[in-house]
């Protein structure tokens, strides 16, 4: 398939896709398209706020994490602080001090704190943010390990009393930069903390700033596909079909009775309408027809009144009849009562050299056998050699032949003979049938005063 071929491809299934959901459209009555329009818009509505929950949410979660994180944390790793800076000063007082109950309630004091600090170590596990986090975490832990377990020997040689102070105070110089190390992975830790807390709070606002984004735009989304959806069930499904039907009821009132009504397929109230205005279309159109019959009937009747002469009678009958029923050729032959045989009076769109029978008997050719049937008699496929039509412009073969009786009182008092490029309307078939009455009246009244006059 060619590019062209595939893009015209696509083009009519998408115009297939419009027709299929406008006739769907037009299944629905006014009241079930109200009734989805109110669906559509709740359902709008609802799909906005569950956007925005999302959207909330996502706020929610970048905001919780100061307050879930952040704040412990911090609060965490400053009680961790105090715990060490205090267990740091009371082993200085508890060499410097030589009395035993002062020593004694120094050691309860720096064995809170040292339970104070693990506590606080095993919490912070629990608010690690990051690697680096827990590689600071893992850090402070073997430096406080490594601390902790130069304690007691300190308190060992400071508890022995005032000769081995010196010994203490060594002690604990020799970890003095182990110390400082832990209150610096320590701060470490607190401003990196701070540092992901306030990250963490940007993240929030920035959150914020998009979600709001976002819950404006997919309002004005949510506005444009609901108008969308309004536009085309209201417009296309409601205003247009029934301009449409106004438009046409307005020209069949004109009496322009050969528009199309449009839309009386539908099954809304739109298709009622359509369907109301086609009948009165073709009740119209039947009035029509009848009084354009009548009208017409009337006309020739009173031309032929006056008429005494067969032959002035058959050439004005199909003179004037043949044209009002668009053909291009005709004959009318009369019983000849004295001879039982039907002879030829008149002719229309015939040569004058065209070899035509100039009377038959009851059966003999189709004008004998349409006397004995007493009934019309229709050629649809005319043979080449049967008949032409001539005129200045050429000449061609008839598409159909028409042989009707002339009956007065149950006897066929003359034949019509037509020959035409198309099939009668329904209003020329009305027409023949209205004449034939009348044509047949006024050749008896011909006949009896021909007779009275014999």
């Amino acid at each position: 398939m060619t590019k062209k071929q595939k893009h015209h491809h696509d083009a009519g299934r998408h115009r297939s896709g419009l027709a299929g959901l406008s006739m769907k459209l037009s299944d629905i009555r006014i009241a079930g398209k109200l009734s989805g329009l109110v669906l559509i818009a709740l359902a709008g509505i609802a799909w906005l706020g569950f956007l925005g929950y999302l959207q909330v949410n996502k706020v929610f979660v970048s905001a919780s994490y100061s307050t879930v994180n952040t704040v412990p944390s911090l609060s965490t790793l400053d009680t961790l602080r105090d715990n060490y800076l205090h267990t740091r000063i009371y082993m200085s007082q508890h060499i410097l001090n030589n009395a035993p109950e002062t020593k004694a309630e120094l050691e309860k004091s720096i064995k809170r704190h040292r339970e104070g600090v693990r506590a606080s170590l095993n919490k912070y596990a629990a608010y690690v943010s990051d690697e680096q986090d827990r590689q600071y975490l893992k850090d402070t832990e073997n430096l406080w390990a490594e601390y902790d377990a130069s304690i007691d020997p300190m308190l060992a040689e400071s508890r022995k009393g005032e000769g081995n102070q010196a010994r203490a105070t060594e002690l604990l110089n020799e970890s003095w930069l182990l110390a400082e190390l832990i209150a610096e992975r320590i701060n470490a830790q607190i401003d990196l903390k701070t540092q992901l807390g306030n990250k963490g709070t940007e993240e929030a606002a920035a959150t914020k700033d998009t979600a709001l984004t976002w819950s404006i735009f997919i309002a004005l989304l949510e506005m444009a596909l609901l108008v969308s959806v309004a536009w085309l069930m209201g417009r296309k499904g409601m205003v247009d079909p029934i301009n449409g039907v106004v438009e046409d009821l307005k020209n069949l009132a004109d009496g322009r009775l050969d528009v199309t009504v449009r839309g009386h397929e539908r099954r809304d109230e739109v298709g009622d309408i359509a369907r109301a205005a086609q009948v009165f279309k073709e009740f119209a159109q039947k009035l029509n027809v009848q009084h354009w019959v009548k009208s017409q009937v009337a006309a020739l009747s009173s031309e032929i009144q006056p008429i005494q002469g067969l032959e002035d009678f058959s050439q004005t009958v199909i003179s004037r009849m043949v044209p009002l029923l668009e053909g291009g050729a005709a004959a009318l032959y009369v019983l000849a009562p004295d001879s039982g045989r039907y002879a030829l009076m008149g002719r229309w769109g015939l040569k004058e050299d065209a070899q035509l029978a100039t009377s038959y008997l009851p059966g003999e050719g189709l004008v004998g056998q349409c006397v004995v049937e007493k009934s019309p008699i229709m050629l649809k496929e005319v043979p080449g050699d049967y008949i032409r039509i001539f005129s200045g412009l050429g000449e061609a073969v008839p598409d159909v032949i028409l042989l009707t009786p002339i009956i007065a009182k149950g006897r066929v008092v003359g034949v019509i003979e037509i020959a035409s490029f198309h099939r009668f309307t329904e209003a020329q078939q009305a027409l023949i049938d209205e004449l034939l009455p009348v044509l047949a009246l006024n050749l008896e009244i011909i006949e009896r005063n021909r007779n009275s006059r014999k």
